[in-house]
């Protein structure tokens, strides 16, 4: 599946916007799984820091699809 939506978004956007985008949407998934605890991870909730990082995140990848 995600083989599928790099081939498909790739030529669409360009190389940089999509693996930025990959990497990204890994950070955020990766915070909501440990502040769930989700599949068996540890629950570390959101606290300021983890949500100023995530939107750093953001910012970063606003600048690069801009």
């Amino acid at each position: 599946m995600v083989v599928g939506i790099l081939g498909f978004t790739t030529p669409r956007i360009g190389l940089v916007p999509v693996l930025t985008l990959f990497v990204a949407s890994q950070f955020i998934v990766g915070a909501g799984l440990d502040h769930f605890g989700l599949l068996g991870a540890e629950v570390r909730p959101l606290d300021l820091s983890r949500v100023t990082g995530l939107g750093v995140i953001l910012l970063g990848v606003w600048l690069v699809l801009r």
